[in-house]
């Protein structure tokens, strides 16, 4: 049966489930998922399927400095058996260009959901940008994860009204139930332990953060290449951690919840899911400009803070904080209240008033 809208990414992510299910519940079954592949050899997520229409493409990918760039070649027939109305891709990678010119040849709506922003972007060649111009020309409405994002697509001049918000969001419900537990750890780290995340600049910190407060105690959730560097400067500094490694879905609330602060460096981000998974509980966040986040879900002063990346100033502000529980309960409350706004319900409300615009531009 044709569908009203199809979504083509490349693989299952567990923020994302409820989006979909929620989607397809108010579109009416009239909404169908197609992923690239299965998952990516280095996502270890346990991923809690949704209730909504999916199929998976034949594995197809090349890797190529560390990304894996899938080649689908079967979403063209399998696009026309689905037959959809409106078409959403969530990149640039050859399957979704695939897609978009298959809408282009049958005449149907597309969209592109982007969690890119100027910064993140600020490196693209003049090939890739061209690639933008042209699809973004040829596209009936925009999906962006951040309000960055939305700016981005205004920088390519797309028009206003065509512009949609779908945030990246945790399940806030389920975090919030896990805020004001005892907090055993004073800094924590989460994500893909990769040069880009900046791991080593976590490990610095704490050992800046020791000298000066020799009881700090560090909590390090994740896997990756650089992990045994990251846990040899904690342990050659003396840092008093505990190396949690990857944890389950259903785990994390509870670690995030046993620190008082999360430390989100990064060299380039284009979101950060962490900062919500942080918040949900009630903990504020430290970051940078280079994450997406920052100045739309993390602001300054309110619940959290958005520094220059030196450890130095970041150690200053974190003692500051530690030194300070009035100021550390109001940065808390804040972060609960702040990202309530950062839903499963707005997020899936955001692609469903996208495909809509898409269809009456038409």
């Amino acid at each position: 049966m044709a569908k009203k809208a199809v979504y083509v990414t490349n693989i299952p992510a567990p923020y994302r489930e409820k989006i979909h299910q929620l989607v397809s519940d108010r579109l009416q079954g009239e909404y169908h998922v197609v992923y690239a592949h299965t998952r990516e050899p280095d996502r270890l997520w346990d991923v809690k399927a949704g209730a909504y229409g999916r199929s998976f493409l034949r594995k197809s990918f090349i890797t190529y400095r560390g990304r894996f760039i899938h080649v689908n070649f079967d979403i063209w027939p399998r696009l026309t058996e689905l037959d959809p109305r409106v078409v959403i891709t969530t990149g640039f990678n050859p399957t979704f260009l695939f897609a978009f010119l298959w809408c282009l040849l049958h005449r149907r709506r597309h969209i592109p959901f982007a969690d890119g922003w100027l910064k993140s972007e600020e490196k693209l060649t003049f090939i890739h940008r061209l690639v933008r111009r042209l699809i973004y020309r040829r596209s009936a409405a925009f999906l962006g994860a951040s309000r960055h994002t939305l700016d981005l697509y205004r920088h390519y001049h797309c028009p206003e009204a065509a512009l949609f918000q779908s945030h990246l969001c945790a399940d806030n419900d389920y975090y919030r139930g896990f805020a004001g537990a005892e907090k055993r750890y004073d800094i924590a780290f989460s994500g893909q332990i990769i040069d880009r995340k900046m791991p080593l600049f976590f490990a610095e910190v704490a050992r800046l953060l020791k000298e000066r407060k020799p009881d700090i105690r560090a909590l390090i959730l994740g896997d990756g290449p650089d992990r045994e560097r990251m846990l040899e400067a904690l342990r050659a500094a003396g840092v008093d951690h505990h190396y949690a490694g990857f944890a389950s879905q259903g785990d994390l609330p509870a670690h995030y919840a046993s620190a008082r602060l999360f430390l989100f460096p990064t060299r380039q981000d284009p979101w950060g899911v962490v900062a919500n998974e942080a918040c949900a509980v009630g903990v504020p966040v430290i970051t940078c400009e280079n994450a997406g986040a920052a100045n739309d879900l993390v602001r300054n002063g309110v619940n959290g803070l958005i520094l220059e990346l030196e450890a130095g100033l970041w150690r200053d502000r974190i003692l500051e904080l530690l030194f300070d529980p009035p100021r550390m309960a109001d940065l808390s409350r804040n972060a609960l209240e702040s990202v309530k706004a950062f839903s499963y319900e707005a997020a899936a409300q955001g692609i469903v008033n996208a495909i809509a615009y898409a269809e009456i531009s038409a």
